[in-house]
């Protein structure tokens, strides 16, 4: 199953391309069905065994390169192959927590954004004959990378990253032997990254809104308001900041109020309430379809919530709970398929587009050559 997953990762990246804005919809609904299993509440084995594929897609297991060696050695250690050490035994899941080992995949990411453009600047300035076919390239590369790219790989990353401090706040709190001083030291950092980054991506979006319709200030900011409407309301350029408050309190809950799985239920039923009133409400999206779409997800969403009301001590009965579990499942399969289609039918519609403005180009030629062989 898990090659399932892997083999879908390789098509939705070569056939729908076009379509990650999209595909960014799916993903980010995907992420808080998946990642209920941070909250003190046992699922069931069959959820446990389905969510772990599903988690394949949105931790990006096909690029991850330590993921695609265990393909081939499931034993395989990054720190053994490195460094040649013995690898620890694990007696305690304390010792696995690790927020550079979650973030590995984002790390590598960025190193080789950096490496490229590194490599474009030094060839620019020892390759002078290719000075002038570089020089677009680069700044391109800068327009899009610096700022839209860096907006992008935070809103992607920053749902695992905060659920790895939640994890180094909790071994803080139990006092473990365990937690590293770096994971320690990154763990403060982030905690303040956290909670001054939705106020300052409001304070931004208010104070340039006027701007924001620009098209230098949409390559370099985009992805702050993509697919946003700007003047339906005041309130509808704050998506954005507001679905980074919703994840960092749906970290928050677990990590704050650990073995009270009774009040972490009931506050993530409030939560998910809350922001499905509040996007009701504003429609921030300049899309019907979109707006219908993310209501649909965030539907899905409160039924997998309630679902974890049903996982419980509020329900005694085990194999209930596993029937329930298949409904879960059924819950997330309907939210990827229905994204999915989406996307498919976006993409055949583009591609009908293209098709229908080359023949009416080819058309207007030849009607221009028929025109002048007359004349």
């Amino acid at each position: 199953m898990t090659y399932g997953f892997l083999i879908l990762q390789l098509i939705m990246q070569i056939f729908v391309k076009s379509q990650m804005n999209n595909l960014w919809v799916m993903f980010f609904s995907l992420q808080i069905v998946c990642y209920f299993s941070i909250y003190d509440v046992p699922t069931p084995a069959n959820v446990v065994i389905y969510v772990k594929q599903f988690k394949s897609l949105i931790q990006f297991d096909l690029l991850n390169p330590i993921a695609m060696a265990k393909i081939i050695d499931p034993e395989f250690n990054l720190k053994v192959f490195l460094l040649g050490s013995k690898p620890k035994v694990i007696t305690n899941p304390d010792q696995k927590a690790s927020i550079v080992n979650d973030m590995f995949l984002y790390i590598f990411f960025a190193i080789v954004a950096v490496v490229v453009g590194i490599l474009l600047i030094i060839a620019r300035i020892f390759l002078p004959f290719l000075k002038d076919k570089l020089a677009p390239k680069i700044a391109a590369y800068k327009k899009k990378m610096l700022w839209n790219g860096t907006i992008q790989t935070v809103n992607v990353s920053f749902f695992q990253t905060c659920i790895s401090v939640g994890i180094q706040l909790k071994m803080v709190v139990r006092g473990s032997k365990y937690q590293e001083p770096l994971d320690f030291i990154l763990m403060c950092v982030l905690t303040c990254y956290f909670m001054l980054l939705p106020f300052w991506v409001i304070y931004f979006v208010l104070r340039n809104r006027q701007k924001l319709h620009l098209p230098g200030w949409k390559e370099r900011f985009g992805n702050l308001y993509t697919d946003i409407h700007l003047t339906k309301s005041k309130y509808t350029i704050l998506y954005y900041p507001m679905t980074m408050v919703r994840r960092t309190v749906f970290v928050a809950i677990p990590t704050f109020l650990p073995n009270a799985s009774w009040l972490q239920c009931q506050l993530v039923v409030m939560l998910s309430s809350f922001y499905l009133m509040w996007y009701l409400h504003v429609q921030p999206h300049n899309s019907r379809a979109r707006i219908r779409l993310e209501a649909c997800n965030e539907i899905l969403i409160m039924l997998c919530v309630y679902h974890m009301m049903l996982f419980s001590k509020y329900v005694t009965n085990i194999i209930a709970q596993f029937y329930f579990g298949y409904s879960y499942i059924a819950c997330i399969g309907l939210m990827l398929v229905g994204n999915m289609i989406r996307v498919v039918m976006i993409s055949i519609a583009s591609m009908k587009a293209k098709r229908m403005k080359k023949q009416n180009a080819k058309a207007a030629e030849k009607a221009l050559v028929r025109k002048a062989a007359e004349a």
